[in-house]
This record gives structure tokens, C-alpha cells and sequence, in this order.
């Protein structure tokens, strides 16, 4: 392939000399001439280049050999001799390599002040004394060394590591360069100073007037931190005080993008510090500096005057004494002279750091107008438009357009929300309109128009709305294991219908709820003609992932316990599929076996789940279970085996809305009671037949990830247990449960809003609901500052019965850190346990306040740590609890 690849280029080259007028001459030989010290041989420079004897010669193809030569970096200059010998051309390679490093040294450079007709100037000094890092750290960032060849780009990678290290370490300014003489490559350092930001601030440009926004707001658009603080535990993770100039700069773009996305299209943001004032332009800093570098310099050349007559046959100890005398007092100056210096830098090293902001005048929407555009009469390759005629008809009125759009005319001109923002930009929102309508070919632009005089901007949507599609054919593309139909019945739109892009969408997510594809795609595909108009294919290419798990490990709550964990499952299981390759898979079912040991309890599962019962959306779930559980009280143990049937699925054709019911049989109860229970926990001894059927209703608009920034989840459920179903307990309960989701104050910051109320009542008069089904607070999943199922109803021997009635809710509000993979929150929590069953007095509530951290562990995955302190309390649950848990999110 490769020879027949170079002959075509050949024929080419000489078919381009032919058809310009020239006649193609052969390249006779290529040699190569190796100038400079490096350590280079002809042959390895042969080998990269491509032209060989025998070829036709082009200037363009010797000029490609030459770039791609010094692409390898290993090259100072080439150059090309051409010679012509019996109408054959002769080339020769002329190559000075970089040479091989014998030396890299440190120099280290200071800056003196002198005065000038435009007043202060600096100017560079160069020392023989040492730089004030540890050599050996600065050599561990370098790429280039002795007995390595010499590049620039290697070079210029040295000089940022070195300049980034020494700014890590608080010094500014610092320059760094490199410089080689010869074989000796040497990087000239000028250090700086040790600096620290100790007050940040943000200014109006015109003193008079206060900012439109609050330096809270603002601070969150800036990287700069001030010093850290011993009393403020926080700025020992999230603020440093160094001041790094791209920081700056880049902060610089953040807070003027801020503005700009607020309307203010003209704000100018600059900063200031007082590091440049207060040292690097001071007299006073030079004038010590200068008598500290003095005196070094006489010690250096009093020391080589000392060794200079100590080589001496008969040295003069007289000479030598006088010498020793004079570096004695040399020593005392120089540590006077650093004494002075370092008085200097204490007393100015903090420096305030001011972010300047010109605002400008805040602009608002104008002139909202849609003018339509039809294909020009001309047009081949729908390229070509033309305003459409005084009687065109919209497809969608303009009226109804407007009404979509969150710039309208007289508020504030976000750019952010008319285009190429995050969050639903108006230009993205009139194009998924005509999507839905399955207009898929149109055209949305915008021209904007800046009125200086008014302060508004007029929009103008330029809309080419096409023509009707409707999908001829669906394709499936990347399943080789999951079966056509399991991707298909999640589809939200079908052949002959109109091609809709808000459900192909809706088809997308869909797919990617499954959790059994690493990546979904959808595009259409040009077809053919239908009856009732234009049509396209749509293609679903999806990538597989491998749906299989076997897990061996263990955890860790301080709910129940350390536990070890076994986990056998398959996510893409298909009970009917018994042949090879893809035994067992393909059909969508889930499968999962799962067993847990811990030293507070122990569990078993398996679980079923069949998306589709009989080919329709209707869930069908199967759990078969036994655990034994010593955490709920020190008193006894739980001990549970059942099995759990279900159904579920979408309602009112809302993805969002799902129905669901239940039916459980299990035999439950508390057993091993100790002697020292109270009289109740006693008389309730042993397991019981429960027979329950539930029903409820689920709303959750969350999306995904570990922790959504906005939407609910809601869910209201019902549960009796009757003597019709055999249950030896009848009881009925209720369950309703929300969680809200915002965005916070800042970027990255959410809030949230967890509430929760439960009730059980028995059927039979004078008999009390089991214990396992009344309900409690406390743990690391309601109340944080509380023991787990230690809030509640009281019994004669001081342990917790639960109660029939629980009301719950809890405030979150978490922070991302530095540290990508951790966040920070604070919590208050707040609950209350009623004996009774639809108590809703809230008199003897418990309530906690907290701090957390939230990590997403690699292999692990979220991992919460609460520390919770209790507010109120019974008098006897309650103290200072921390807490450990897996998830983001408050869960029940």
C-alpha cells in the first residue's frame, strides 16, 4: 500500500510540473551533511525524509520534508543545496542538530531602580549569589538535563514549570529565562519577593457611585483569594493569598463576561495591588537590596582572595588575618543588611488587591421582530434564500414566537440567553419549536442592533421555517447484543409520523435511562418522497456498554455498621435467550443477586425486573428477601423474609408521572427481646404474617447525576393490609415524601428542600400497628444529630417504640470546593414522632443543625460525612453525631 501510495504521489508531482509548463526532472541522489555538535547520523535523517532518488523533484515536496524535519524538535536550521548534473537533480540535506546539554545551571537575576527623563526605570543586575529555592525541587520540574539534547519547545516547557512553581510558593514577580551558550543552558530566575493578598475588593471605576452588584456575587467570578486566616478553618482549603498574573488576567475575562451577560455591554474590568507600589518600585526596597547585594558581592570576592593566598607556597598571615578580620565584619553587615531587608518586607509584604469595574451603562431588549425567508428561485443546493413574499403565512405566528422567548422587548439583554449559553438560549428554543413541528430543515439567525442613544439592543430573527417531514424508515445502529425491539419500544415516534425533534428526544433520554448504553445518538437520513411530503430516515446509533457486574467489597454507615458485600448482576438479561454469543442478554431484564454481612446485620436478595410485561410499558418488578437486623435497637433483633411483586409505569403519557402497585408477603417481627425491653417491645415478641398490597404515585423531574441542581421528586403511596389477604396484622398507612432541588448563590451551589409525612393506623380496635411498620427518626438518613431510630415515643423502660405519625424535613445547602471531587454543606434537619396515628402535633419536635462534606470516591462512588448537632432534644437522645453514608442526596 505504502509503495503504491508513494508511486500515485509521483505521478502527481509529474503531472503538476507538465500541466504548469515544466519539464520533470528525476532526483538523481539525496545526501545529508550533519553540521554542529549534536548527535545525529545521515541515515537517521534519511529516514525522515520522504523524497527518495528516483522521484520528480518539487520545491513543494522538499519544503514538506524540511517542516516535518523541524516538527521533530530535534533541529536547529535546515537548509538545501540543489545542484543539477546530465538534467538529474542532486539534493543535499544540510542539518545543524541541537547539541547534547553538559550544563544547566540556575542564575539568579535582581532588578535595581534608576530614574530616567519619564521617571522610573529598571534595570536588570545580574549576581553570582544563589537562588533562594532548594535546587534539587527546581531540577524535579525540568525536562531538559545534562547529557539531553537541547530543544526549544523543552526549553520553554522549563521556563513555565519553574515560573509556575516559584509562584506556588508565593513569590511575584517571577521571570524566568532560559538562555544557551554552546553546550550550557542556563535559566536566569528573577525571584521576586514573597507576597500575600491580605484584603481583595471590588470598585466602581467612578468613586461616587456603588456597584449594581454586591462583592459576595462578584467574589464567586474571581480565582484571587485573600490570605489565609488561623480563626477561619474554611480559608486553609479555599484561599492561598498568592498573586498569580494569568489568574489575575483570567479573572479578569470572568467578571467582565459576568457583566456583559447582565446587560452590560460596555464594562471594563482592570485590578490593582500595591506588590508593584509597595516593593517592586520602591526606593527604599532597591536601596536595601542594593546594600545587602553589596555586601555579598564583598564577601564573595574576600572569600577568592582568602583561597587566592592560601594557594600561595609561603601565604602572609598577615594578609590571611586581616582578611578574616574583614569577613568577620563583612558577615555582621550582611546580617544587618538582611535584617533590614526582612524589617522592610514585613512590614509590606500584604498587599490589598482591588478589582477596578467601569460598568458602563445596563442595555435592554429594544425592537423584537421575525422576518421570513423562502428559498430563492434560483436555489440548487438550499443554500440560496430570499425575504419571503407581503403574503407569506408563518407556519407559527409570530405572536407565538414572542411568547416563547425569555428576551422580550424592555428587559435587561442577557447575550447568554439569546445564544450559546447553557440554559435553553432563545435562538436554541425557537429551533427545537420548528423541531417539534418536525420542520427539521429550518433556519434560525439573529442580527442584533445597538442603539447607544436609548441603551437597547433590537433583535432580528431571520427564520427560514422548511418544510414537513415525516420519518420513512427508523434505523438501528451499535446493537449487537440488546435486541432491535428493546430500543425500539422506547422510542417516542414511529414510521409515517411527522418527525418530530422534541420526541426524538424525549426517544433519547428514554434510551439513556436504561443505563445500558455508554452513548445515544439520533440524526436523520436522507430518503425519499412520501405521499404527504418531504421524509427522512432516523437513525438511533447507540453504543453498548457492558451491563454485567460482580462486586466483592464491603462498606461502612454509622447507621449499621461496617458490612461486606457480594453483587451479582446482569442490567441486559434475557431470560429467553439460551444460544450463544450472547447467552442470557440482549432483552432488557434486570437481574440481580446481592448479599450483605456486617456485624449489626445481614441480608439477601434476589431481584427480577421486566420493563415490558407482555410487549407493554408496564414494569413488572420481583424481589425475594431475608434479613436480620440487630441495629434498630441494643434491646432485640428484626428479623424479615418476603417476597415483593410489582407493577409500574408512565401515566397521562408524562415520562415524568409514574403509577405504581404492590403486593407484599412477608413474616416480620422482633425476636430475641431482652429482659430489661419495656412491657410493650416484650408483649410484641415473635414474627407475623403480613399480606399487603400498596398503590402510589411518583413525580420526579430530577434529571440525572449525582446531584441535580433543579426539579422534585414527589411520591405519595397507600398501603392496607387487610385479613382478606391472610395478614395476621391488618393496618393501613400513608406515605408522602418531597424533594426540591435550586440553584444556589454562586456557581455550583444547590439548595435542598427535603419534606415528609407518614401515618399507620391499625384496622382492629385496641391492637397496635407492628413495630417494624411504625415509624422513627434519627441516623445519618433524617435526623443527623440523633442516633439512628432514636426519636420518637418513649417506652417504661426508657428505649424507643416508634410512633404512628412521623413529620420530617430537612434544609441542605452544599458548595463545590477547590478539590473537584469534593463539596462542602451545612444542613438543618427537623422531625417529630407521635405515638398516635394521625397526631400531627408538632410540640415535642427534635431538630439539629450540621456540616458535611460530600465526595465522589473513585471505584466507590458518593460519599457523605455529616457531623450533626443537636438544638432540641427529649432529654435523653441527642450529642454530637457524626455520620457516614454513600449518595449526594438526602434519601428515604
Amino acid at each position: 500500500m505504502n509503495t503504491m501510495c508513494h508511486k500515485i504521489n509521483c505521478l502527481l508531482a509529474a503531472l503538476l510540473l507538465s500541466a504548469s509548463g515544466l519539464s520533470a526532472q528525476e532526483i538523481n541522489s539525496i545526501t545529508v551533511t550533519v553540521q554542529g555538535d549534536a548527535e545525529l547520523t545521515q541515515k537517521s535523517v534519511l529516514d525522515q525524509i520522504r523524497l527518495k532518488p528516483g522521484d520528480q523533484y518539487a520545491a513543494e515536496r522538499t519544503n514538506e520534508d524540511v517542516v516535518n524535519l523541524m516538527k521533530s524538535g530535534r533541529f536547529a536550521n535546515i537548509r538545501i543545496e540543489k545542484t543539477e548534473v546530465d538534467g538529474k537533480v542532486n539534493l543535499n540535506y544540510i542539518v545543524e542538530g541541537y547539541p547534547v546539554l553538559t550544563t544547566v545551571e540556575f542564575q539568579k537575576v535582581v532588578y535595581g531602580l534608576e530614574k530616567d527623563g519619564d521617571g522610573n526605570r529598571m534595570r536588570e543586575i545580574r549576581t553570582s549569589l544563589g537562588i533562594r529555592l532548594k535546587e534539587k525541587k527546581l531540577r524535579s520540574k525540568l525536562q531538559l538535563a545534562a547529557s539531553v539534547q537541547y530543544n526549544d519547545a523543552r526549553r520553554h516547557a522549563d521556563e513555565v514549570a519553574l515560573r509556575e512553581y516559584y509562584i506556588t510558593k508565593g513569590y511575584y514577580p517571577v521571570e524566568v529565562v532560559g538562555v544557551r551558550v554552546g553546550t550550557a543552558l542556563y535559566y536566569q530566575i528573577h525571584e521576586g519577593e514573597r507576597v500575600k493578598i491580605e484584603s481583595m475588593k471590588f470598585e466602581n471605576a467612578k468613586a461616587d457611585q456603588p456597584l449594581s452588584f454586591g462583592e459576595g456575587l462578584l467574589n464567586n467570578y474571581a480565582k484571587a483569594r485573600e490570605r489565609r486566616r488561623w480563626y477561619n478553618p474554611v480559608s486553609w482549603v479555599t484561599n492561598d493569598g498568592r498573586i498569580k498574573p494569568l489568574q489575575l488576567d483570567e479573572d479578569i475575562d470572568r467578571l467582565t463576561e459576568f457583566y456583559r451577560n447582565r446587560g452590560f455591554l460596555d464594562a471594563k474590568v482592570t485590578f490593582r495591588h500595591g506588590a508593584d507600589e509597595k516593593i517592586l518600585l520602591n526606593p527604599e526596597y532597591h536601596r536595601l537590596r542594593a546594600v545587602l547585594l553589596d555586601v555579598q558581592t564583598k564577601i564573595t570576592e574576600t572569600r577568592r582572595k582568602v583561597r587566592s593566598e592560601e594557594a600561595e607556597e609561603d601565604p602572609d598571615e598577615a594578609i590571611l588575618d586581616g582578611l578574616d578580620d574583614l569577613l568577620d565584619e563583612l558577615d555582621d553587615q550582611e546580617e544587618d543588611a538582611e535584617d533590614d531587608l526582612d524589617d522592610f518586607l514585613d512590614d509590606n509584604h500584604l498587599v490589598d488587591l482591588a478589582y477596578v469595574i467601569d460598568e458602563g451603562r445596563q442595555y435592554r431588549v429594544g425592537e423584537v421582530k421575525f422576518t421570513y425567508q423562502v428559498k430563492a428561485a434560483e436555489d440548487v443546493d438550499n443554500t440560496r434564500f430570499e425575504p419571503a413574499p407581503a403574503d407569506y403565512q408563518p407556519k407559527i405566528p409570530p405572536a407565538a414566537l414572542l411568547s416563547l422567548l425569555r428576551l422580550k422587548p424592555g428587559e435587561i439583554f442577557h447575550p447568554e440567553k439569546l445564544e450559546g449559553g447553557k440554559d435553553d438560549p432563545d435562538v436554541t428554543v425557537l429551533r427545537d419549536a420548528y423541531g417539534s413541528k418536525a420542520l427539521i430543515k429550518r433556519i434560525v439567525n439573529v442580527d442584533t442592533v445597538t442603539n447607544v442613544e436609548t441603551g437597547t439592543i433590537d433583535l432580528e430573527y431571520k427564520i427560514y421555517e422548511g418544510d414537513l417531514y415525516f420519518v420513512e424508515l427508523v434505523k438501528i445502529e451499535g446493537n449487537e447484543k440488546t435486541k432491535d425491539f428493546v430500543i425500539r419500544r422506547e422510542l417516542a415516534i414511529a414510521p409515517g409520523e411527522p418527525f418530530d425533534l422534541g420526541r426524538i428526544e424525549t426517544s433519547k433520554r428514554r434510551l439513556e435511562g436504561l443505563q445500558l448504553f455508554g452513548d445515544v445518538q439520533t440524526r436523520p437520513e436522507e430518503a425519499g418522497v412520501a405521499a404527504d411530503g418531504l421524509s427522512e430516515n432516523l437513525v438511533v446509533s447507540i453504543r453498548e456498554k457492558n451491563t454485567g457486574r460482580f462486586m466483592i467489597g464491603g462498606g461502612f454507615s454509622t447507621d449499621y455498621g461496617a458490612f461486606a458485600q457480594l453483587i451479582v448482576a446482569q442490567e441486559n438479561f434475557d431470560i429467553g435467550r439460551w444460544r450463544r454469543p450472547h447467552f442470557l442478554q440482549g432483552g432488557g431484564q434486570k437481574v440481580r443477586f446481592r448479599t450483605q454481612l456486617g456485624g449489626r446485620f445481614n441480608h439477601f436478595s434476589l431481584d427480577f425486573e421486566e420493563p415490558w410485561l407482555y410487549g407493554k410499558k408496564l414494569r413488572f418488578t420481583s424481589s425475594l428477601y431475608s434479613r436480620e437486623l440487630q441495629y434498630y435497637d441494643d434491646k432485640f433483633d428484626v428479623e424479615e423474609k418476603g417476597l415483593r411483586l410489582g407493577l409500574e409505569r408512565t401515566l397521562l403519557g408524562n415520562d415524568y408521572l409514574r403509577g405504581r402497585l404492590y403486593y407484599t408477603l412477608e413474616n416480620t417481627g422482633i425476636v430475641d427481646v431482652k429482659s430489661t425491653a419495656s412491657t410493650s417491645l416484650k408483649n410484641e415478641e415473635g414474627t407475623d404474617i403480613t399480606s399487603m398490597v400498596g398503590a402510589g404515585l411518583v413525580y420526579d423531574t430530577r434529571g440525572g447525576g449525582n446531584l441535580p441542581t433543579r426539579g422534585q421528586r414527589s411520591s405519595f403511596s397507600l398501603e392496607l393490609a387487610p385479613d382478606m389477604l391472610g395478614s395476621e396484622n391488618e393496618f393501613y398507612g400513608i406515605d408522602f415524601r418531597t424533594t426540591w432541588y435550586f440553584k444556589g448563590f454562586g456557581e455550583g451551589h444547590v439548595l435542598e428542600l427535603v419534606g415528609q409525612g407518614a401515618m399507620v393506623e391499625s384496622l382492629e380496635s385496641g391492637k397496635k400497628v407492628p413495630y417494624i411498620y411504625r415509624h422513627s427518626l434519627g441516623g445519618s438518613r433524617s435526623l443527623r444529630g440523633f442516633d439512628y431510630n432514636e426519636v420518637g415515643p418513649l417506652g417504661d423502660a426508657n428505649d424507643y417504640l416508634r410512633g404512628n405519625t412521623m413529620l420530617h424535613g430537612t434544609i441542605e445547602y452544599s458548595v463545590p470546593t477547590p478539590f473537584g471531587f469534593l463539596r462542602a454543606a451545612t444542613f438543618y434537619d427537623w422531625g417529630v414522632v407521635n405515638a398516635n396515628s394521625w397526631d400531627f402535633d408538632i410540640g415535642d419536635y427534635n431538630d439539629n443543625w450540621g456540616l458535611g462534606l460530600r465526595l465522589d470516591v473513585p471505584f466507590l462512588g458518593p460519599l457523605r460525612l455529616d457531623y450533626g448537632i443537636p438544638i432540641t432534644t427529649d432529654g435523653r437522645n441527642g450529642g454530637n453525631k457524626f455520620n457516614v453514608n454513600f449518595g449526594y442526596t438526602t434519601s428515604f
